[in-house]
């Protein structure tokens, strides 16, 4: 097909004969417009050309004109961005007159920045190298018939490039309908060479590039609803888990609590001491640890919902500390608690009641999660203003790749099955604590144990008598010990 075509040599010919001394003033607009005196499409006859400073008039589209070699490639550097353009044609003219109309484009604050290919086979091989390209104007017929329209099935199919927006461009419209194209291939845009204009190109890269930022939103977006519904259904399975263990943990101790009654009802006339002191243990510790669940659990449910309420207060640590142990000990016939917090404040500023809880829930789990493992340590020590209190068990210990989820809401570590739990104690303890402006952090080794340590800034507050007065602050058979906790061994 025959086109007619602006001589860029001739123009530079002509315009050099025109020339005056003041080479500046060859250059001006209005020289410009008197040089050219009638435009030619880039595709198509020749029209009348028009002076206007923009690519478009009210009366005439001005159609796009060869350049001379003024294409770079490189983006505008006003522009932090700039959107990537692949030019594919066999033609290089059609390069520069494309780079000549669109070098000024700009869209969401970015410009623009051009590749170019002179057939198929070499856009292969840039757009493999670069993926980031997001707008391709395409010949179709290059290197063969259908190059173009082959090159769109490779990056459909073969690339799996479902983003990158291709607006075709043919110079032979009869060997390719635009029906015909429209329907079988999976591009966006079809213009004929002939027939395409200035503001037509930039409308249909806009329209491109409106259609490309409208796709990655989506696809973020998409993206976000999946992450948040895949995190969703996470929760509701940690819930629903959550909620038959609980069920499970209730009935336990309640069914302890029957059981010991029923044995006590039974050998009422012929009961021993030691019977008695055994099932009565067994009552009090079944309900220290429906206790434990119920405030736990309500404990959690309000935290969430934002109406946990702190009531600061002068709090014997040491004291208290000392009476959980003995309290623990006192249920726990297969384990022996070693502690000692004489160092410990015995006015420290906090929470009495969350400290309980915070405590109360270590010391069971350090008896719950070593079974075949007795021995318990707990130590107090302050240091650089502030107070510390560790729990060691020898137990079965966390997995390493549990341990960044271990204060995870109703998370349970993969080698606790078979024990009792609920997934809230740690979880519930870290957000006590950082609410009164302590923290909590351990060391684990899998089948070797755990020490977990709180600390809490030292501030004192003067308080009246301690409840826990008379609670001595070491086990009768501590040792000597340097403060700091020692990982298991």
């Amino acid at each position: 097909m025959t086109q007619a075509i602006h001589d860029p040599e001739k123009s530079r010919r002509d315009r050099e004969a025109a020339a005056d001394e003041d080479s500046k003033a060859a250059d001006s607009p209005d020289s410009l417009s008197k040089e050219l005196s009638e435009e030619t499409d880039l595709f198509g006859e020749s029209i009348p050309f028009e002076e206007t400073g923009d690519f478009e008039d009210e009366e005439t589209d001005d159609f796009l004109m060869f350049a001379e070699a003024e294409t770079d490639p490189l983006p505008d550097p006003s522009f932090k961005e700039s959107w990537n353009i692949l030019i594919v044609d066999d033609d290089p003219e059609v390069h520069d007159a494309t780079v000549f109309v669109l070098r000024h484009f700009e869209f969401k604050d970015k410009g623009v920045r051009f590749h170019h290919a002179l057939s198929a086979q070499e856009a292969k091989v840039i757009l493999e190298a670069h993926p980031e390209i997001e707008i391709l104007l395409l010949d179709v017929v290059m290197e063969t018939q259908d190059a173009g329209l082959q090159l769109v099935k490779w990056i459909r199919d073969v690339l799996k490039n479902k983003k990158i927006r291709i607006l075709l461009r043919t110079g032979q419209p009869g060997d390719a309908p635009e029906k015909q194209i429209i329907r079988d291939y999976d591009i966006n845009d079809y213009k004929s060479k002939a027939e395409l204009t200035a503001s037509m190109l930039f409308t249909s890269l806009y329209a491109s590039c409106r259609g490309y930022h409208d796709l990655i939103t989506l696809e973020n977006q998409t993206l976000q609803l999946g992450l948040a519904l895949a995190n969703q259904q996470q929760q509701n399975k940690m819930q629903s888990d959550f909620i038959s263990m609980a069920s499970h943990e209730f009935r336990t101790p309640v069914a302890i609590i029957d059981s010991s009654v029923q044995r006590l009802e039974r050998r009422l006339d012929d009961l021993e001491k030691d019977f008695v002191d055994k099932r009565l243990r067994q009552i009090k510790a079944a309900t220290q640890r429906m206790l434990t669940l119920i405030d736990s659990t309500l404990s959690a449910s309000r935290i969430e919902a934002g109406e946990i309420e702190i009531e600061l207060g002068s709090v014997d640590l040491a004291g208290m500390v000392a009476k959980l142990c003995n309290s623990q000990q006192d249920i726990s016939d297969r384990h022996k608690i070693t502690y000692d917090v004489r160092d410990l404040p015995r006015d420290l500023l906090a929470d009495r009641s969350k400290m309980v809880q915070v405590f109360t829930n270590l010391l069971s789990n350090a008896v719950k999660y070593a079974p075949n493992a007795p021995e318990v340590i707990v130590k107090g020590w302050v240091k650089e203003g502030n107070a510390y209190v560790s729990v060691q068990d020898f137990g079965i210990g966390i997995a390493p790749e549990d341990h960044d989820k271990i204060f995870t809401r109703y998370f349970r570590s993969r080698n606790t099955s078979g024990i009792s739990g609920t997934g809230i104690g740690l979880c519930l303890v870290s957000w006590l604590l950082e609410v009164q402006g302590g923290s909590i952090t351990f060391v684990s080794e899998l089948n070797v144990g755990s020490t977990f340590t709180v600390k809490m800034p030292v501030q004192a507050k003067e308080g009246g008598p301690s409840e826990y007065a008379d609670v001595p602050l070491c086990s009768e058979d501590c040792h000597c010990w340097k403060p700091g906790p020692k990982k298991p061994k």
